[in-house]
């Protein structure tokens, strides 16, 4: 019986992507058990889990950087289709692998057969049509000779998102996407799902990998969810709620669930620190007709233990408030005072740094962390000093201290010598708050502090963002998410 199918309509049903059995051992540790998931043309199929579920080992297993220990994947050519190139899988991954000194034409063609003539010389003028084009069927406003290194962040991901469709030719194969929205706000975030979405409209198959839980729903027909390596659900994304996805990817996720799906009102009285200006007669920050590109004449005074919430339209200026803040970009007018002393503008970091301010950039896989330093260079970087006695180095102390300051925030695995590159999302943003709390500062400045996090962090990041203000330190917070705003913030300031 096939259920009322002819052979025909069953076989365009064949899903583009056939993984069967897919399981993955480290040694004696297995990491991945019998993943089994179909993705099919036109379609958006999501990948969620929380850290450590297994969704970077099998995306690694299906680039070819990892061989499985067991199982299939199989990319499905359709009997009925002209092109008699089997369909291929390109990946976007969440480095993008983008070389930032090479224009965007480059780019692109790095990843092509280069068209040549017959003297082997490159046809770029050929190439340049072919990119221009690619680039204007997305619609993107992007000229072919920019240098990759200065688009902004959503322009990188589109180009290479454009790039990876583009290898995979004519015959609509897998497009996979991990992570492609971490770190960026949620209007920029939306420019990446529609040229996802277009992507699978033109007949490809579509692989998202993401935490965040709404977007999966919104934007998938079919939503697979990883446990600890194991496929535990499977279900289609217009009957299911992001409560039942919790619960998924936390089994019985009681105590998650009411942490992290609580209105936000429900966090008031626990997470907002009690401290602010009636006991402080000087604010941790004044900041006086600041003035930059996006800044006009801003005036805002932040109190030891507060948390103020800056937010804004995209190109408000919000991060670059944080920035100035921080040392990383110049002010044109205005000054910065921290904790009384003398008004002034921070010409570098390390100023500000001397100062006490402490900095959380929205983009922390580039300029959180060194991703091939490990979490104990990472984590003392601006602080080593302390671990010094003689002009010599007690790495032994360093350890042991790193290793402390990791558990204290939750790092798993708290290992002091796992490269940072080599910890998920969630425990590279802990090491980074890590950092922070250890040069104890007087002002902590934190752009996009949960974004590129799976949900059962959000929690464990608004404790140390509580942490820092019940320390004394005045807490700026920089974000898009309104909840988070609601949840920490004692003050909102719209830009």
């Amino acid at each position: 019986m096939n259920g009322g199918l002819n052979i025909d309509e069953e076989e365009s049903r064949r899903p583009l992507l056939e993984v069967r059995g897919l399981t993955k051992s480290f040694n004696d540790v297995t990491v991945l058990y019998g993943v089994n998931l179909d993705v099919y043309s036109g379609e958006i199929h999501a990948i969620v889990g929380a850290n450590g579920s297994g969704k970077s080992t099998l995306v690694k297993i299906l680039s070819g950087y990892h061989e499985p220990s067991a199982g299939t994947v199989t990319i499905v050519h359709r009997p009925e289709s002209e092109d008699k190139e089997v369909p291929k899988m390109a990946f976007v991954h969440q480095d993008l692998g983008l070389i930032n000194p090479m224009t965007v034409l480059e780019n692109v063609a790095m990843t092509c057969k280069y068209e040549t003539d017959r003297l082997g010389r490159i046809r770029w003028k050929s190439m340049e049509k072919e990119v221009v084009s690619l680039l204007s069927a997305f619609g993107l406003d992007v000229q072919v000779d920019t240098v990759i290194g200065s688009l902004g962040a959503t322009d990188r991901r589109l180009v290479a998102i454009a790039r990876a469709t583009h290898s995979l030719g004519s015959n609509h194969g897998v497009l996979v996407l991990d992570e492609p929205t971490a770190e960026l706000a949620p209007e920029e975030s939306n420019r990446v799902y529609r040229m996802a979405s277009l992507v699978a409209d033109r007949g490809a198959g579509v692989l998202l990998i993401s935490h965040n839980l709404n977007d999966a729903l919104s934007l998938a027909k079919t939503v697979t969810v990883l446990r600890d390596g194991q496929v535990v659900a499977t279900v289609e994304s217009k009957s299911t709620t992001v409560e039942d996805l919790v619960g998924y990817m936390f089994g019985s996720a009681a105590g998650i669930l009411k942490e992290a799906a609580k209105p936000p009102s429900a966090f008031t009285e626990d997470l907002r620190p009690r401290n602010n200006q009636s006991s402080e007669s000087v604010p941790a920050v004044r900041m006086v007709g600041m003035s930059s590109a996006r800044l006009r004449d801003v005036n805002i005074d932040v109190w030891p233990g507060e948390i103020v919430g800056i937010t804004g339209l995209v190109g408000c200026g919000k991060s670059e408030l944080g920035r100035v803040i921080a040392g990383v970009q110049r002010l044109t007018a205005g000054t910065i005072s921290v904790c009384g002393d003398p008004p002034t503008q921070f010409d570098s970091p390390h100023a500000a740094f001397a100062v006490g301010v402490a900095y959380i950039p929205a983009d922390r896989r580039r300029f959180g962390g060194i991703l091939s330093m490990d979490a104990r260079e990472n984590l003392t970087l601006n602080t080593v000093g302390t671990f010094f006695r003689k002009g010599w180095l007690r790495k032994g102390e360093e350890l042991e201290t790193v290793a402390a300051e990791m558990a204290s925030v939750g790092v798993v695995p708290k290992n002091p010598r796992q490269a940072f590159g080599a910890f998920s999302g969630g425990n590279q943003q802990k090491l980074v708050f890590a950092r922070a709390l250890r040069m104890n500062p007087r002002v902590a400045v934190l752009d996009e502090p949960t974004h590129g996090v799976d949900v059962s962090t959000i929690p464990e990041l608004y404790r140390l963002v509580k942490e820092m203000a019940q320390r004394g330190a005045g807490v700026v917070v920089i974000t898009s998410d309104l909840d988070e705003l609601v949840t920490l913030c004692n003050r909102v300031i719209v830009l």
